[in-house]
Parts: C-alpha cells; structure tokens; sequence
C-alpha cells in the first residue's frame, strides 16, 4: 500500500513539474504554443476531410482554410513564444539597476496597456523603449545624486553603479518590450472579442494584509484602491510641483472618507507599512492632494 503511495505521488509531482514548466514564460510557454499549434494542425486536416465530403470545390476550399490556419497559428504561436521570452528576460534584468520605481512604472504599463492590433502593439513598444532609454540616460545623473543625498559619499558611488548599471541595461531592456508589445499585438489581432474579453480581469486582485501578507474576506473596496492608487501620482499640499508614489507592497487597511460629494470624487484614508496617507481627489479630476504622517 505504501509503496502504491508512494509511486501515485511521484507521478503527481512529476506532472505537476512538468505543467509548471511548460507553462513557464521564461522557456516562451511551450505549453500555450502547443495549443495555438494544435489548432492549426487541427484545422490543416479536418478543414479539407470536411470540404471533400462536400464535394471537390468545397474540398478546395477546405485545403486554403487549413493552410492558412496551419500556417497563422504557427507564426502566432512563435511570435508569443517569443515575446514572453523577452518580457521575462527584460523582467530579470532591470533587477540589476536597482530602481524600483522605474520598475513599478514599467510593470503598471507592461499590465495597464495591452495592445489588440498590431500597430497599436508596436506603438506601444517604441513607447516603452523611448521612455526606458531616456530613464537610463537621467539615471546617470540623478542616482549619484540621489545616493550622495542619502548616504553621503558611498552612496554616491552606489549611485554611479546604479546609473551605470541603468545605462546599459535600460536600453536593452526597452528594445525587448518593443519585442513584447509587437508580438503581443500580433497575437491579440487574431483572437475574437470574446477571447480579448475572457483575457481581461473580471475583478482586481484580493488585497493581502501586514508584512506577513494575510488573507482575509476578499474586499472589494481594498482590491480597486490597490489597483488604483499605486497608478497615480500624487502631489503634497505644500510642494505642488513635486509628484511621488505610493508604495502598496505591504498593506494594512483603507476607509473611504467621502464619494461622489461636490467637491471630491473620492476621498480615503490609506494605511501602508511606513505612512498613514489621506487621499483626495477632486471632481473636476485635476488635481490630487495627498497628506502624510508618520505611522
């Protein structure tokens, strides 16, 4: 018995790895690869048994159908393998710079815009590559200055590494998303509305709670502000010009203070790891308010 046991799990384990890996975007999703493939094999062969069973025309008519499925699937199926390829690679290496906020900005756009055409995909891509050069370039002077800021004369050096660092890998990062957004493109412009439409959320993810990530009774309230507030940049009452971001990562709770009212659209008390924020935003949705103190 035990030893049936024991070759049960095995099995179990060894599936289970090999679903874990096949789903990885690290290796290009062999997985979902094998399907849009499959597809297109799928329709290669039934396309034309159909149509011949109709007659010679139809039969025809059936072999140009499952060609041009077999031979679309396949160029969509490479193209997404690809991109994700090149989304996880730029992923990785971003880590090496160390600039998290860029980081933040960039996952938010790679999530918040996602291209359905072509075009729009490779508009998109240039977008990304543009603002992740420029970041590299400003990188190199504002991280040393940043550092000297914080930490005086090492983190001035930490700084110049950073900068470095950011130089090189930015650019190169920014050149994989234009990959990214291309191919995601490409592969979004062959699925139907419906497919797009069970591709996008049906509702924001669940909110987690302190430093110990807690789950608890899913919150609608909580999971649209952890969308939402993490987007937006906001401005201190007594430095208007100067726009910061809040950092979400470790939630404890929000209350809504006022809605819909003359003056705010919406007005919140958010509390994070380090800092009680109230949050304003006014109807006209031009400006936001933001007051801080000290947990």
């Amino acid at each position: 018995m035990i030893e049936h046991f024991k070759g049960y799990y095995k099995q179990k384990i060894g599936w289970n790895a090999l679903s874990f890996l096949g789903g990885s975007n690290l290796i290009g999703n062999p997985v979902n690869f094998l399907n849009t493939l499959g597809t297109g094999v799928k329709d290669f062969y039934y396309e034309p048994v159909n149509g011949f069973m109709r007659g010679p025309r139809e039969g025809a008519h059936g072999l140009v159908r499952g060609t041009g499925s077999l031979v679309k699937n396949t160029f969509v199926g490479s193209v997404g393998s690809l991109g994700k390829i090149s989304s996880s690679l730029s992923a990785g290496m971003l880590a090496i710079t160390g600039d998290d906020e860029f980081m933040m900005q960039r996952n938010r756009g790679m999530i918040k815009q996602r291209p359905t055409t072509v075009m729009q995909g490779i508009e998109q891509g240039v977008g990304s590559a543009l603002s992740s050069g420029w970041s590299g370039l400003k990188g190199v002077i504002e991280k040393p200055n940043e550092g000297y800021r914080q930490e005086g004369t090492p983190g001035f050096f930490k700084g110049a590494l950073k900068g470095a660092a950011g130089l090189f890998v930015k650019p190169l990062t920014g050149a994989m998303d234009l990959v990214t957004k291309t191919s995601e493109g490409i592969s979004n412009a062959n699925k139907s509305p419906l497919a797009l439409f069970q591709d996008t959320r049906m509702r924001q993810p669940r909110a987690f709670y302190d430093q110990e990530h807690i789950i608890r009774e899913f919150d609608h309230t909580h999971a649209n502000l952890l969308s939402l507030v993490p987007r937006l940049r906001y401005s201190m009452p007594t430095d208007p010009g100067h726009k910061l971001l809040i950092d979400t990562r470790v939630f404890y709770n929000a209350w809504i203070l006022e809605e819909n009212s003359d003056i705010f659209d919406w007005h919140v008390l958010f509390l994070t790891q380090d800092m009680v924020f109230r949050i304003a935003r006014f109807s006209n949705k031009e400006a936001l308010s933001l007051a801080i103190s000290e947990n």
